[in-house]
């Protein structure tokens, strides 16, 4: 039997004749967790980020343009494709179980 590294650090390759079976570190998956965990994190505060700043400057063409052109419109468009896109993409990282719903307590 050989035991080789796989991979970095992450996996360990146990070979037996024709046979390799791949065990993962527990640190490894911990720490692939949070990184992912920290990765959603900044992904949503991300898509706040743009929503806010969209309103803001539709609001902000509103005042200044006063009904004479679309800018107001197209920052409104872009509001609500990025809500309807961060919504989309938490309902996938919930199917996935990316993400865990911690209910009201």
């Amino acid at each position: 039997m050989v035991v080789h590294p796989a991979a970095g650090m992450q996996s360990m390759s146990v070979c037996s004749g024709t046979r390799c079976a791949v065990k993962r570190h527990a640190a490894f998956d911990a720490f692939s967790f949070l990184l992912w965990f920290a990765f959603m994190r900044i992904l949503v505060a991300i898509a706040f980020i743009l929503i806010i700043g969209s309103l803001a400057s539709a609001l902000i063409f509103l005042m200044k343009d006063k009904g004479k052109s679309n800018r107001t419109v197209k920052a409104l468009a872009f509001r609500v494709g990025f809500s309807i896109t961060l919504f989309v993409l938490l309902l996938i990282a919930n199917q996935l179980g990316w993400i865990e719903p911690t209910g009201i307590r």
